[in-house]
């Protein structure tokens, strides 16, 4: 005969109240499935970035729901033993350097953003300590299992797509698999950081859930391969690595071989299909010279990606050697760095804007100096040091996996950290705070350190949501900025001067005052305001986005406009010179260069100018420009030299731009001077 069921207890982490499983669980699965699931997948049209300040207000909300709760059925006092820990004491004194780092920034608006994302990854890492574990263990395999399906479905129908063009290059054509992000790097990043837990999933689940985090794990497996991001290749090697030795010294502590081998047999039947189906994948797309050039490009510091970051890293490393104590203080370096300007880089083209160092080490100190450096680094280092110490006392064989998922995950993200920015997106973020958050909760539940203990409640502790409700008003007022900065944009490819200026005003506040791409928002109100032709009230706009961004080229390049128009002559010529020292192949300004001098009948100077222009441009001012000073250049030294061979041959020409620009090319070629050219 059956014994009756009864309600289970157990002694959770909020001291020694007991937790009904069934009832008290809900809110905290809820929770998770919002954070891991829900919120990552979060993106809007509206605005410019299509999902950074949407997902950032969804983690303001989430953590001020949390805390409501908690604050409404809490009833004891927190034990301030809980917060001696080194690693939650490396979070603090990381969110003191952040707020250091705001006070000395000259880019308030974006720095209080930035200060808000790392004071929310700060109270996600205490909310997850205060969770109970034994719950996390049990429904985050699902939750991310979850995301990874939802990730592959998308990917997938991305791949489908490309294969039914009918000719595909890998990896040029894998760019196109972004799922439902901006970028494949965004894409493959979030993927990443879910696969370790269909690893975890597919060995501590059940019945349905067990199967379906196998073949996620398995066809995960086979879609970061594809994607061809070298990143995620070495992130994805730095897990392995790991594992070997990892389940080693655990089978030696243990002993439990048959067990582990037993696992072992369970994935090789999704790691085979996922290698095997890879290489077919590769044998078909991937061409010789392609996987030549791919690899070589990994170590050739003179080409590509490679070569970029190198000349991003050496500019950072300048600006750090600066102010090397203290840093520039928060979302300076998108400022910074054009100082550097823009030769050897992909932003040549002057259309492209770096907004990180593409290494976050190298952020952080460049913004918060060594001292927030070292901050940031030991937090790395003792969550490596809290996984090691809790894989070594684990007491079970599921715990021992769920830290191996975290050890790899981390590994993952360090990886991504020296080559990437994941801090600049909240949904790193969220996985960067799952680490110490959930170190400290084993760590805690291990060592049997009670969160709470018998007392008043500490009401000082209302000041956190507090502090979270007022990060949410940033949020809602950048959010708000972004799309009407959208729907500026709009309106200046559709040439509505009078809607810019509209929707800058209602998009500009001590918030927000920069667009994604480092360029203020009163440029745009500067430029449509030159446009028709109010040349005074542009000029205040673009000297209010010159004090912003003191070295952006097209702010540079417009101020020097407005001052031409204004009769400004020799300021315009000093602040396009200043654009052209930090963009020497900007086109656009050479050509409003030339067009001063002109004016300014230095027709020599003019043609130098125009000199400086690939011979090769497709911009159509460029053949004007060069056909209008080269006649009148050429027709001085006719009135010199009327009977000259040159005169007549130039006489059946002067109407052809064509032949002109051949005679410009000649002259580059052989270095001549053009006076001695054109009397021969």
């Amino acid at each position: 005969m059956k014994k009756p069921k009864s309600d289970t207890f157990e002694t959770s982490l909020y001291g020694n109240m007991p937790l009904n499983k069934k009832k008290g669980g809900l809110p905290s699965r809820l929770f998770i499935w919002l954070l891991v699931v829900l919120l990552p997948l979060l993106r809007s049209e509206q605005t410019v970035d299509p999902d950074l300040h949407l997902k950032y207000i969804a983690l303001g909300l989430l953590l001020t729901a949390c805390m409501a709760y908690f604050f409404l059925t809490g009833k004891q006092q927190l034990n301030y033993q809980v917060l001696k820990q080194p690693l939650l004491m490396a979070c603090f004194a990381a969110l003191l350097c952040t707020l250091y780092a705001l006070f000395i920034s000259d880019n308030s608006a974006d720095a209080r953003f930035d200060a808000y994302r790392t004071f929310y990854t700060t109270v996600l890492i205490i909310v997850l300590v205060f969770m109970d574990v034994t719950l996390l263990q049990e429904e985050l395999p699902r939750a991310f299992t979850f995301l990874n399906l939802v990730l592959l479905i998308a990917g997938l129908r991305d791949l489908v797509g490309l294969l039914k063009t009918g000719t595909i290059t890998v990896p040029e054509d894998t760019y196109a698999i972004q799922g439902m992000f901006e970028h494949r790097n965004l894409y493959a990043q979030l993927l990443f950081f879910s696969f370790p837990f269909t690893l975890y999933g597919s060995l501590s689940l059940t019945g349905f859930w067990k199967q379906l985090a196998r073949v996620c794990f398995a066809v995960s497996l086979f879609m970061l391969l594809i994607l061809s991001n070298r990143a995620t290749w070495l992130a994805l090697l730095s897990g392995f690595i790991l594992l070997v030795p990892t389940f080693i010294g655990y089978v030696r502590k243990n002993g439990q071989t048959t067990q582990i081998m037993a696992l072992g047999k369970t994935l090789r039947l999704p790691v085979l299909g996922a290698v095997l189906l890879t290489l077919v994948f590769f044998a078909v797309f991937f061409e010789t010279k392609t996987i030549n050039k791919h690899a070589a490009n990994i170590v050739n510091f003179e080409k590509g990606s490679t070569k970029d970051r190198m000349v991003l890293w050496k500019n950072t490393l300048a600006l750090i050697r600066e102010k090397p104590i203290t840093g520039h203080g928060l979302a300076s370096w998108k400022i910074k760095v054009l100082e550097c300007g823009n030769t050897g880089l992909a932003s040549e083209d002057n259309i492209t804007f770096y907004q990180t160092p593409h290494n976050d080490f190298l952020w952080v100190a460049t913004e918060q100096g060594l001292i927030g450096l070292a901050v940031y680094l030991s937090i790395f280092l003792l969550c490596f040091f809290y996984l090691i110490k809790t894989l070594k006392s684990a007491s079970d064989i599921r715990q021992f996996l769920f830290c191996f998922s975290l050890l790899f995950m981390f590994a993952g993200y360090t990886v991504y950290a020296f080559f990437s920015f994941p801090r600049e997106r909240i949904e790193s973020c969220i996985m960067f705070a799952l680490v110490p958050g959930l170190c400290l909760a084993l760590y805690f539940k291990n060592s049997g350190l009670l969160f709470w203990r018998p007392g008043k409640r500490n009401y000082f502790l209302f000041i956190l949501p507090l502090l979270v409700i007022y990060g949410l008003r940033i949020g809602i007022v950048r959010f708000r900025g972004e799309v009407h900065l959208a729907k500026a944009m709009q309106a200046k490819a559709n040439g509505d001067n009078q809607k810019i200026i509209h929707e800058i005003e209602k998009a500009s506040s001590p918030f927000y005052q920069i667009d994604p791409v480092s360029t203020p928002l009163a440029w745009y109100s500067g430029s449509a305001l030159f446009n028709l032709g109010n040349y005074t009230e542009a000029l205040k706009a673009y000297e209010e986005a010159v004090r912003i961004t003191p070295c952006h080229i097209h702010v540079l390049n417009n101020l020097a406009s407005c001052y031409e128009m204004l009769g400004k002559h020799e300021l315009a010529l000093e602040y396009y010179n200043k654009a052209l020292t930090l963009a020497p192949n900007f086109e656009e300004a050479w050509l409003n260069s030339c067009a001063i001098y002109f004016n300014q009948r230095r027709f020599k100077e003019a043609y130098t100018a125009l000199g400086h222009i690939n011979s090769e441009t497709k911009n159509p001012q460029y053949l004007t420009f060069l056909s209008t000073v080269m006649k009148t250049l050429v027709e001085e030294q006719i009135q010199q030299h009327p009977n000259s061979a040159f005169s007549a041959e130039y006489r059946q020409h002067k109407e052809d731009k064509g032949w002109l620009l051949k005679i410009h090319k000649e002259l580059l070629k052989n270095g001549k001077d053009i006076d001695s050219f054109f009397v021969r």
